[in-house]
Order: structure tokens, then sequence, then C-alpha cells
């Protein structure tokens, strides 16, 4: 009686809803409305029908071989491209594995695939299914008849989080890239290379600074404004761009959809993100070829750490979420000032404001507005100093004087030892000695 009331109030609920749409928009539209909702929970049901025998097989099977399904963080490209390639160098490396084992993935449901060429590419490497759907409900019934036992499973905690980005055992120093472009994708690419003027054998540098428009555009159903204290503005960097082109390289500024246009006017600086030839693929190629990628820590530049290129990061305001793993090489962070005073706090002091336990469940923004502070950017000098650093070391000229060792020992003695992974990164030593009381 109650399962019948049930589906008597909801039908009640529906036909309800169907009349308001139909005085409101008319009864054509009304009834198209109609029959897109019972499709999809049509669909929805024919999903979870053929789901559950296949969930209770795969129970039953798991003695004998264990199937694990694993999603993959398909809408946000930094993660769909660290979590999936330290997941499989973590099977490369023999952790969490068992024999009589076989992984299927799938994308996340509900959000679009955030980039087609880098989901083209991992589908040569690892089976991922066609039917995300279905398998989420599979997974997910899985995870109820086997509770703890399945929940518990150690890839799927870390690499179907956002955790699993960390490459908290070296791993990427000890293993080669698993993605690979194919002889007709690479011919593509050195073509497509061409007709944005970047001759064949040239040295490239790949630029990405964050605004609030990819968030936005590809994930415009939420609100992103929370992330803004993130965004960098793209004209500080001009005097870096007309640096490396000089010294011969071709500067390519990325990103998918961009606020701003950066024009420097000189032939080897290259807006590429508003070029009529950016691409998912070109994304992914001219990540992987650059001799060194700058970024405000964002997105993309983690295509160009899963192939094993130089990083560096500017303009970076989530200091305490610095991934210090290889090939992460060099960073400067924003500063924080004190709105009242105008003063530069010391790292400590961001410490105790940014990592002070009351404000660890409060978004970034609260905790500024709260401790009256404000994120300040670098100037276009400090972005300069710390690409001129990157260059030299690049070139085998770097020298590290005995001032630059002790700056970096005594940054580090501050930083909190649990927020680092394998430390492979440096703070740029000129924003270091041009900045003492930032150790104070």
């Amino acid at each position: 009686m109650a399962v019948g009331s049930l589906f008597a109030n909801k039908l009640h609920k529906l036909f309800a809803q169907v009349s308001q749409k139909s005085d409101i928009e008319g009864l054509p539209i009304a009834l198209t409305w109609l029959m897109k909702k019972i499709w999809r929970k049509a669909k929805y049901l024919s999903v979870y029908t053929l789901s559950f025998p296949i969930a209770i097989a795969l129970v039953l099977i798991r003695p004998i071989i264990k199937v694990r399904l694993i999603c993959l963080f398909s809408a946000r490209i930094g993660h769909y491209a660290l979590n999936t390639e330290l997941m499989l160098c973590t099977f490369e490396a023999d952790k969490h594995s068992c024999r009589r084992q076989i992984n299927l993935f799938y994308t996340q449901c509900g959000a679009d695939i955030c980039n087609r060429q880098l989901h083209k590419m991992w589908k040569r490497v690892i089976p991922i299914t066609p039917f995300p759907v279905m398998a989420y409900q599979i997974d997910r019934l899985s995870g109820l008849i086997l509770g703890d036992s399945y929940g518990n499973d150690e890839i799927k905690k870390i690499f179907e989080h956002p955790i699993g980005a960390r490459d908290k055992d070296g791993l990427f120093k000890k293993t080669k890239p698993h993605l690979y472009f194919t002889d007709e994708e690479e011919l593509q690419g050195r073509q497509l290379m061409e007709q944005l003027g970047v001759p064949r054998d040239a040295h490239i540098v790949c630029l990405l600074v964050r605004d609030s428009k990819y968030l936005n555009h590809h994930l415009p159903d939420s609100d992103w404004s929370y992330q803004n204290y993130r965004d960098a503005d793209i004209e500080n960097y001009k005097k870096t761009a007309l640096f490396l082109a000089e010294k011969g390289y071709y500067l390519l500024r990325m990103g998918k959809w961009v606020d701003k246009a950066f024009n420097v006017g000189h032939p080897k600086v290259i807006d590429y993100a508003n070029h009529p030839l950016r691409s998912d693929f070109m994304d992914i190629y001219l990540s992987s070829q650059c001799d060194f990628f700058i970024s405000t820590a964002t997105g993309l530049d983690s295509v160009a750490t899963i192939f094993r290129k130089p990083i560096i990061f500017t303009d970076l305001a989530q200091l305490f979420l610095l991934p210090t793993f290889y090939p992460i090489k060099l960073f400067i962070p924003k500063k924080l000032v004190d709105i009242n005073s105008g003063h530069y706090l010391p790292l400590k002091e961001m410490i105790n404001i940014l990592l002070k336990p009351d404000n660890k469940d409060k978004i970034i923004p609260q905790v500024l507005r709260e401790e009256e502070v404000k994120f300040i950017g670098n100037t276009p000098e400090e972005i300069l100093s710390v690409v001129m650093e990157m260059v030299c070391q690049l070139e085998g000229s770097w020298q590290v004087s005995e001032e630059d060792r002790m700056l970096q020992k005594k940054f580090w003695s501050q930083y909190p030892s649990n927020k680092c992974d394998d430390i492979n990164v440096r703070i740029g030593s000129a924003f270091l000695r041009e900045n003492i009381k930032f150790l104070n």
C-alpha cells in the first residue's frame, strides 16, 4: 500500500508539472518535456536492470578473479593527466597489486571529458569502457554488496580523488611516460607547429596563466568565483616573453578559453590560446614538446608534468598545496599582504593564517576576508628572474652561491613538512634574496 501511495504521489506531481508547463509554455513544449523525462527514466531503469546481475556476477567470481572498476577524473585535465599517470606508475612499481586481477576504467558521468585528445591517448594504454553510466552503477552496486572490502581498496581511495595527483613516492623519476603519439599524430603535430610559425627544430616554452574564463566556460553550472584568488595578470608576463624570444625560444601562450589577448609584438611570441589552430590535440602535443613550461599551477601544466617536462610555477597562491615532486623545478609564490598596514606577511605568518586549525574547513576567500589580508601577484621582474634561473639551469651555467643555499635551507625549514612529497623543487633564488623579510 505504501509503495502504491508513493507511486501515486509521484504520478500526481509529474502531471501537475506538465499542467504548469502547459499553461506557461504551451502543450507541445510540455509534452516534449514529459517524453524526454520518461525517456531518461526508462534509460536509467534499463541501465540499472542490466547493471545489477553484472555486479552480482562480479561479486561471485571475486574469489577466482578480482575485477576492479576505477572512475577516472576525466572532467578536469589536471587530474585526468596526473591521477591516471601516477596510478599507472604505481601499477608499474607493483604496489597495491595482486594476481588474478583485472582493472576496468570509466569516465565521470554527467560531465564533459576535459580534453578529447588526452582521452584518446589514455584509451590506447588502459581499457576504458564506452558505457560510463553502466560502469558507475556496477561500481556503486559492488560497493554496496561488498562494503568496506571494496570501498577501502587503496587504488580507488587514492586515485579516484584529488589526493591522487601527488607523487609521494617519487615515481615520476623512476618511470617513463605512459602516453605516446602515433606516427601520424607526430607528423600532424610537426605540420601544425610549422603553420603556427614554429620551425621543426625550434626550442619552445609554453606559458599558462590562469584566469576565471576556463572553468566558467567548461563547467558553467557551478560557481567558481571562490577560485579567483588563484588568477594572475597575463600582462605581467610580457617582459619574460620578450626575454625568451631574444634568447631564441618560441613562447606559446596556452589556454583553451582565456579572458585577455597576449600581444607582445614579437614573431616568436605566439598567442596560441587565441589562434585558429588551437585544438585539444595541439594542447597536448605542445605540452609534450616544450623545453619547459611556465604556469600559475593550473590544469594543462599537468600534461607537461606527465611527459616529464621541467615546470616553473609563478603567481602561486596555493603555496601549501605546492607539488614538490619531479619534474617541477622552480616556483615563486604570491605574497600575502595585511590590508590595514600594507605590510607583506612573512612565511611563518602565512602558515599561521592559512593553516590555522580554525580555518581548516573554510574556503580561502573566506579566510582572506576574515583575516583582513589579500594576495598580491608577482611583479614582471620577479617572474623574469625565476625564468632566467631556469634557463641558466638548463644551459648548465647556473651557479648556486652560499647565500642561496642558506636561504633555501631556511625556507624549507619553515615550510610545513607534512605538505611535502619527494622534494625536487626550489623557490626562486632571486625572489628570496629580494624578499629577505619573507623568512623572518
